[in-house]
């Protein structure tokens, strides 16, 4: 009926996770909890990337959707360090002049 052979001495193969202590347990337990929030926070970082790359692309692109994002960054940047990251998309560049 069972296709696979008995181990020697008898013993069928045991399925499934070693006993552990209540303290081995929470200590997995935290450590897969760890492991699932890096999980969850690298996949944010990822989303944000791929949306300011998309949005900043456009405004590249576009000149009144370049000032719509200053605007836009401008009130919702309060921060210092938020403030440093996007200096250099703060800064309206000069149009170009054809040379005369």
């Amino acid at each position: 009926m069972n296709d696979r052979p008995a181990k020697a001495g008898g013993e069928a193969k045991r399925r499934g996770r070693k006993p552990e202590t209540p303290q081995q347990r929470l200590e997995r337990l935290q450590r897969e909890m760890e492991a699932t929030r890096r999980a969850i926070a690298d996949a944010e970082r990822a989303r944000l990337v791929t949306i300011g790359t998309a949005v900043l692309a456009e405004a590249e692109a576009n000149p009144s959707v370049m000032e719509e994002l200053r605007r836009i960054l401008r009130a919702r940047v309060t921060t210092k360090a938020g403030k440093e990251a996007v200096a250099a998309l703060l800064v309206a560049q000069p149009a170009i002049k054809a040379a005369e």
